[in-house]
């Protein structure tokens, strides 16, 4: 099971919660999500919390929005299931977390 909620506070943000699993399956739309946001030129929150699997693809995916758009995608709260995958996959210098004070923390800081 897994689940994308998005709310939009504000005109210039877009809160995305994701909960669940994530594999192939699920890549292409967490994709359009991320995708959409940067598009229409908003900040996406990712919270990462109430996620319980996450694949290489998955973690592909958000790396190359993290990357590609730093100040496009922030990702908070980052589950365990989460960090051991980026770290699986090598993926942990593309990604930076934000806690939910506001934080920014490297990958190395977290895990």
């Amino acid at each position: 099971m897994y689940g994308i909620e998005t709310s939009q506070p504000s005109g210039k943000l877009e809160e995305v919660f994701l909960t669940g699993e994530y594999d192939l399956s699920r890549r292409d739309e967490l994709k359009d999500v991320l995708g959409d946001a940067v598009a229409a030129k908003k900040e996406a929150i990712v919270d990462l919390s109430e996620v319980t699997f996450m694949d290489l693809g998955c973690v592909r995916e958000l790396a190359f929005y993290c990357r590609i758009h730093p100040d496009g995608v922030t990702l908070i709260n980052p589950s365990w299931q989460v960090l051991a995958s980026a770290r699986a996959c090598g993926l942990e210098s593309w990604l930076r977390f934000n806690d939910s004070a506001g934080q920014t923390r490297k990958f190395s800081n977290i895990a």
